[in-house]
């Protein structure tokens, strides 16, 4: 037999405990739902932090994309030889890029071959390596000073692929002074000052100290080697072809940097019968070729 217990008390408890189960279920639940609200939170602060990641890696993308460089270097062209200063000059093509592009009206450069492409490689004044002179000739043993970082190489290092169509004139009196061992992955071209358009040979009177010497020889490079284009072929059409082949095989993803310094318009005076019939109105014949 139980101990009789007061009814008033007996209810008491049972209010106490029913009271005590309500508020424990009610704290399971609330715990729940804290864990609950938690784990959403943890997961929106994860994706947040995740697109932030993302969204930073995009713009740092951007700004670091590495455009393709193409630079066109003309050999003698004069300020009154260009179709936007002198309208009797007929040059479609680049007067549209000029048109749809950055006009540079007080762009100065150096008057002769060897010191314009020093100062524009090693982004030295000529004067400073020892450059500031003529041009060099066919048998001068020197170059472009070897102790220089040369734009080419600078670029390899921000990882451009970088290549060379045409005149080098900056030396080769020993291999370390050419172009693939200045920073250039390929070459086509020719290391002098000048030659035949057609024939890509030399035959000029030099005259080293007091010394009048001719220096006669074909001069043509693929690389290292020497290489025999086409017969009779105009080395501007040449070029141009090279580089087309050149930009083509460039993989979009990777960067280019192609110097393209084309043999024209320096001597000797030579251009296609189809060039210079457009300038029939120009009496001097050596101008009408160098129009052409």
């Amino acid at each position: 037999m139980f101990p009789s217990v007061p009814c008033s008390l007996l209810v008491m408890v049972i209010v106490v405990v029913m009271l005590n189960l309500l508020f424990l279920g009610a704290g399971v639940d609330g715990r729940r739902l804290q864990r609950r609200r938690f784990k959403f939170h943890k997961q929106k602060l994860f994706r947040d932090l995740l697109k932030e990641r993302q969204d930073n890696h995009r713009r740092r993308k951007k700004l670091t994309r590495r455009p393709h460089i193409i630079f066109i270097l003309v050999d003698d062209l004069g300020f009154n030889d260009v179709s936007w200063h002198n309208p009797s000059v007929y040059m479609p093509h680049i007067s549209a890029l000029v048109r749809s592009g950055t006009r540079l009206e007080n762009y100065y450069t150096l008057p002769v071959c060897t010191p314009a492409r020093a100062a524009l490689l090693s982004a030295r004044q000529p004067y400073t390596i020892a450059r500031q002179g003529g041009a060099l000739e066919g048998l001068q043993p020197t170059g472009l000073a070897l102790n220089l970082t040369l734009l080419p190489q600078t670029l390899q290092t921000a990882g451009y692929t970088t290549h060379i169509i045409g005149k080098w004139h900056l030396g080769f009196c020993k291999w370390a002074y050419t172009p693939t061992r200045r920073g250039f992955d390929t070459f086509y071209g020719f290391y002098n000052a000048g030659q035949n358009y057609y024939t890509k040979t030399t035959n000029n009177l030099v005259q080293l100290g007091n010394v009048t010497q001719r220096i006669r020889g074909y001069d043509r490079r693929r690389q290292n080697l020497l290489h025999f284009p086409k017969r009779n072929t105009y080395s501007t059409f040449e070029f141009a072809k090279e580089a087309i082949k050149v930009i083509k095989r460039q993989d979009p993803r990777v960067p280019m940097f192609l110097y393209l310094p084309f043999q024209a318009v320096h001597g000797p005076t030579q251009a296609p019968a189809r060039f210079t019939s457009l300038y029939y109105s120009v009496k001097n014949k050596r101008r009408r070729k160098y129009l052409g």
